[in-house]
């Protein structure tokens, strides 16, 4: 990149990172409309695509050489909370320039990422470049929580048929290849209550639910992937007891549950359930137990060998850099989009730092952004 196509691309990020996206409490289509109107400057179409008043996602289709093909570039607009005011060393909401680090929230997931793929768009159209194949670019609301942006391309069938998916989550500028799986579970437990010095009397909820959930963690732990490591399942929330001195007769347990390829959604409730009906049978059904899935994304795994990765791989070397291949525990929109395309190779790849997401003083690395367009140019001139 040039002087100036640096000092172009820096402007575009801090811009995006000064138009606020907290997920549940900004206006999320202020930065859709804000791209909508980089694009018109460069002489490219795009369209908002209104989830509700304060939610849109952006959509621009660039048409390649070979119209049959095409991939998809993703991104999403918005951000988590700031957290801890105290805890940031400067104002979240506003961009900060340090030591060749710009802050602030959503400088790394994923702010950084999507405006190196606009920036890239955008300075290839001017350039007159013409992918071989289209590339469709997808900007999303709501993936840090719900996925409603994602559920609204599929609803009104605005994904396509994508040979391959580019993601632009943080990965220090290496690919992605593997996504764990989420599921999301409630169960509701109800026993029987008694006075806390005769507990034969009573069923504990309490007691029972957590062993349910300590028996399928055990059991959830056992199912690994080389780059994504063990599943795992923990309690993030529970609620039961009475008082001091009476054993509890309900109890509700929330449990994050993180997924490895090798054990698939269905897989892991049925286990799941087959352990509650064993503590109901073991209790001569005095205890009842009940599940509610609250949220639920497949595990994504695309093979080293695919095409897409090894011409990455090819790119990013020309930049004289090692590329490494990655696995990603959090999950992304790609969780949401492979329902309706399982097949659809997937790979993430941003300059953001995976542990910087959702923490405070989240920052990018200016050069890994620069170096993020280097490669994203490459790669649109080689789709």
């Amino acid at each position: 990149m040039t002087e100036r196509e640096k000092k172009e691309a820096l402007g575009l990020l801090q811009d995006i990172l000064s138009v606020p996206t907290v997920n549940g409490l900004s206006d999320e289509s202020v930065l859709a409309e804000y791209l909508k109107k980089y694009f018109k400057k460069y002489g490219i179409d795009s369209r908002l695509q209104f989830v509700d008043s304060k939610r849109s996602n952006i959509i621009v289709n660039i048409a390649g050489k070979n119209k049959d093909n095409m991939v998809v570039w993703n991104g999403h607009l918005d951000t988590v909370p700031y957290g801890n005011l105290d805890e940031w060393n400067t104002d979240p909401s506003k961009t900060v320039i340090m030591n060749n680090k710009i802050y602030g929230r959503g400088a790394s997931d994923m702010k950084s990422g999507l405006a190196a793929m606009v920036y890239t768009l955008c300075k290839m159209k001017s350039f007159g470049k013409v992918p071989s194949i289209s590339i469709r670019f997808i900007g999303t609301c709501d993936e840090e929580k719900g996925g409603l942006g994602a559920l609204k391309v599929l609803e009104e069938d605005q994904l396509g048929t994508p040979l391959s998916m580019l993601i632009g989550e943080p990965t220090d500028c290496q690919i992605g290849i593997a996504q764990k799986g989420c599921l999301w579970v409630k169960l509701k437990v109800k026993g029987k209550t008694s006075h806390g010095a005769y507990p034969d009397q009573g069923i504990n909820a309490v007691h029972y639910g957590v062993a349910i959930c300590t028996e399928f963690s055990k059991y959830v732990y056992e199912f690994s992937h080389p780059l994504l490591k063990h599943s795992t399942a923990e309690i993030t929330s529970i609620n039961g007891g009475i008082a001091h001195n009476m054993i509890p007769d309900t109890c509700d347990i929330i449990m994050d549950i993180r997924l490895t390829p090798d054990l698939g959604i269905d897989k892991a409730l049925s286990q799941l359930i087959i352990l509650c009906k064993e503590y109901e049978l073991q209790t001569k059904n005095r205890l009842n137990v009940s599940l509610e899935v609250l949220n639920e994304r497949p595990s994504i795994n695309t093979d080293q060998g695919n095409e897409w990765v090894v011409l990455l791989e090819g790119i990013i070397k020309k930049q004289g850099l090692s590329p490494e291949v990655l696995g990603i525990n959090y999950f992304t929109d790609a969780s949401v989009f492979m329902k309706s395309h399982p097949s659809m190779s997937v790979i993430l790849f941003g300059p953001g730092c995976p542990d910087m997401a959702h923490q405070p003083n989240e920052y990018v690395e200016i050069n890994k952004y620069f170096t993020a367009i280097d490669v994203m140019m490459d790669l649109y001139s080689n789709s």
